[in-house]
Parts: structure tokens; C-alpha cells; sequence
């Protein structure tokens, strides 16, 4: 060592240039994927709420007292659910926007902090208006869901977020559910134009404004998966199940070919894959011309089902952290699909079990249908 300071030699470059080569190479074999941004994905949440849970040990009778057994309140809405999610599965991976008002919302937020210490909350913006409650009434092993009217958006408060949005940019962009009064119809694409890195990826867990989500996922070079459940894929296409029927559709032609008619509609090269849940029944995605089916274990053999209510939010965020991670979107859903069914055993919403999650995730299979 001494030696190559004194008089550098053809012998010591030789030895440096080595190292260097080494070096590099040990860099090289560190995974690299676009997970790996400085900044997080971000979940748009807009239509948030504050969840009650009330169970009861008898069936519930309309207009008569009902006495419950346990009540307990947590984190609601669709876009909550999906970020607690995706937090579990991967922490620091995506943060959450959202509004929020009122002692519902100081609840809800309370909620959030607790589930996820430590979460990013630029994007946490306050409302004039109060947080809606939404009730989960629990009896008979059914579940039926009471669903509060939001409060408005003001034009400020939507000012403040778009504010928030544009000083990130962000790997990829998870729209999940509805939007409050106050928020327009647009506000998911003009988001994914404006905050999506180049490239990006947009999972959006809705299904108004889908041209414009996909031309605005286009416009930035990005990717759009779409995930829905099979019903509201059926009205996508334009071919909607009859009043009162079922939740789930248990048709896997009829899924399939409405996930092409809508693909055919959208018509465009930004859009990487439809995914559809369908409630027990097997899963479904379409990427390109391929059909898959993705279905899982029994869920009575890992245990009883406490509360379905939540799971497709499960389904979006982890499947969304996932494909963060691994850029496989079929895969991703696979994933997604068995943290979903995982949050059907516990009680609280977008809550699952990482080991069961896994073992029904290792028994998950995934057919290529054509």
C-alpha cells in the first residue's frame, strides 16, 4: 500500500481498476425497481369515513329495539382501506390523501395513526364539513353496511390538495372509490397526469371516467390496471346483471368476455391489465388477449369469516404495493387476492394475518385460459 502512494505503478492501476470493477459489479446485482423512488406511491382516499362495526347474536328484526353485543369503531372508506393495506404489506411504500373534518374525522385520523404509525400526512387535508359515519351491522353471519351521504369539497380545500399532489411525483397512483360532492369527475385522471412520473404506474379501483383515466395514464407514458368486482365490470361493458340479483356472478365466460369488450372500448396501449374479483368464486384478469382465472383455498379451512366488508379494499392496496414492488400485475393480483381473503377472518376492515395471507397466497392458482 505504501508503496503503490509513493510511485503509482502500471501494477497498482491495474489493482484499482479491479476494485472498481468489483464495485461496480456488487451494485449491479442490488435489485433495482421502480419501487425503489424516493417517493412513495400515493392512494388517492377522497371519500373517506369513519367505520362502526355493531354485532348482534340474534338475526336483525326491522322496527324493533335490537340489542347489540359488541360495537367498535376503526378507519373507513375505500381508499383508507386500500392505503392500511398496502402499508401493512410493504411500510413506507405509499402515502395516504385524503379530507377529513370533524370529530369523525379526529377519529378516523386517530384510527389512521394508530394502524400506521409514523404515516406521511401532507396529503391529510382538513375539511369544514364533518367526516361521514358508515355502519357495519353484523348478525346471522350476514353483514349489511349503512352508508353515511359525504360532505361537501370546498373550492380552497380542493385548491390545497391539487397544491399538495404537485409537489410530488410519484411511481404510481392508486384511485380507490368514489369522490365526495365538491371534487369533479375528472379529478382521478387530471391527478394521474399531473403527479405520475413518467412511466409510471395508475391503478384506479373505480369505474366512472375510465376513458379519460386511461388517455390521462397514456399521456404521461404510464400504466393503468383496472380492478374492479365482477358486477361492476358487467356494468362497465355494458352488460349488467338484473336487479336483485347476486353480489357475485360466478360466470367466468361472461366476465371474461365483458373484460374484452371493455378493453376494446378503452382501446388503448396504456391500458396493462383488467382485474375483477368476484366475491368467493375464482378471480379473474385480462392482460392483453390472455384470460386468467386465480383461485384460492377454501377459506373455512384457515377459519370462520368474521366481516367480507373491506376485503376488496385489501385487494386493491396490496395488489397495488405489489406491482410496485415486482411490476407483474397477474401476480400482483394473485397476492392481493389472498391478503383480500386473509381480512375476511378478522373483524376489522383492510386487517389480515401476513402468515395466512402467505399460506393462501402459496396455494393460489393461476390458469391461462387461452
Amino acid at each position: 500500500g505504501a508503496e503503490c502512494i509513493r510511485r503509482p505503478s502500471q501494477r497498482c492501476f491495474r489493482r484499482m481498476r479491479r476494485l472498481l470493477l468489483l464495485a461496480a459489479a456488487a451494485c449491479a446485482l442490488r435489485p433495482t425497481r421502480l419501487h425503489m423512488s424516493t417517493e412513495p406511491g400515493v392512494v388517492l382516499g377522497l371519500n373517506a369515513a369513519f367505520q362502526r362495526r355493531v354485532a348482534f347474536e340474534k338475526p336483525l328484526v326491522i322496527g324493533a329495539v335490537n340489542r347489540a353485543a359488541e360495537s367498535g369503531g376503526g378507519v373507513g372508506g375505500k381508499g383508507q382501506g386500500a392505503y392500511l393495506a398496502a402499508a401493512a404489506a410493504r411500510p413506507g411504500s405509499v402515502a395516504l390523501a385524503q379530507f377529513y373534518g370533524g370529530d369523525a374525522g379526529d377519529a378516523l385520523a386517530e384510527a389512521l395513526r394508530k394502524r400506521a404509525p409514523g404515516a406521511d400526512e401532507a396529503l391529510w387535508i382538513r375539511t369544514a364539513s364533518q367526516t361521514r359515519i358508515c355502519t357495519t351491522l353484523v348478525a346471522d353471519g350476514d353483514a349489511t353496511e349503512i352508508v353515511e351521504p359525504s360532505g361537501a369539497v370546498t373550492a380552497s380545500e380542493l385548491d390545497a390538495l391539487r397544491a399538495a399532489l404537485a409537489s410530488r411525483t410519484a411511481p404510481g397512483l392508486l384511485a380507490a372509490g368514489s369522490l365526495p360532492p365538491g371534487v369533479p369527475a375528472d379529478f382521478y385522471s387530471t391527478c394521474a397526469a399531473a403527479t405520475l412520473s413518467q412511466g409510471g404506474m395508475f391503478l384506479i379501483d373505480a369505474v366512472a371516467g375510465l376513458e379519460d383515466a386511461v388517455a390521462a395514464a397514456a399521456s404521461v407514458g404510464a400504466r393503468m390496471v383496472l380492478k374492479v368486482n365482477a358486477r361492476e365490470l358487467l356494468l362497465a361493458a355494458g352488460d349488467p346483471l338484473a336487479a336483485g340479483a347476486a353480489d357475485s356472478v360466478d360466470d367466468a365466460v361472461r366476465t371474461a368476455k365483458a373484460a374484452r369488450a371493455l378493453a376494446d372500448r378503452l382501446s388503448s396501449d396504456a391500458l396493462a391489465a383488467i382485474l375483477w374479483t368476484d366475491g368467493p368464486h375464482p378471480g379473474g384478469a385480462l392482460v392483453g388477449d390472455a384470460v386468467y382465472a386465480l383461485a384460492g383455498p377454501s377459506l373455512s379451512e384457515f377459519g370462520p369469516v368474521l366481516s367480507p366488508i373491506g376485503a376488496g379494499d385489501t385487494v386493491a392496496g396490496t395488489t397495488f404495493a405489489k406491482w410496485l414492488e415486482n411490476d407483474d400485475p397477474v401476480g400482483a393480483f394473485a397476492y392481493g387476492l389472498a391478503c383480500g381473503a386473509a381480512s375476511c377472518l378478522t373483524a376489522e376492515n383492510a386487517v389480515f394475518d401476513a402468515d395466512v395471507a402467505a399460506a393462501i397466497h402459496a396455494r393460489t392458482v393461476v390458469t391461462k385460459k387461452n
